[in-house]
């Protein structure tokens, strides 16, 4: 990759290698540059927001990113993905 986060460069690549579409692509991060590259790329996004990631990242700051869903335990994260 020649672009970092949130270039949206490797989210492109990927869904390249595996001829996914943007409607059906979700981009899970807990960071600022990994919902800015879903967010550039054009995909939906979630955060992923455990009370240990209250430590590096300011949630409120997070959400102004508009993610579509937002996960506060990994189990329910995990549920979520099977589900769907």
């Amino acid at each position: 990759m020649e672009n970092h986060k949130p270039h949206p460069e490797m989210i492109d690549k990927a869904m390249e290698m595996l001829n996914a579409n943007r409607k059906e692509t979700l981009i899970i991060g807990d960071s600022k540059s990994d919902l800015g590259a879903g967010i550039n790329s054009g995909v939906d996004t979630a955060l992923f927001h455990t009370p240990a990631h209250q430590d590096f990242y300011d949630q409120e700051k997070l959400m102004e990113y508009k993610p579509v869903f937002v996960f506060d335990d990994f189990v329910k994260l995990q549920e979520f993905i099977i589900l769907e």
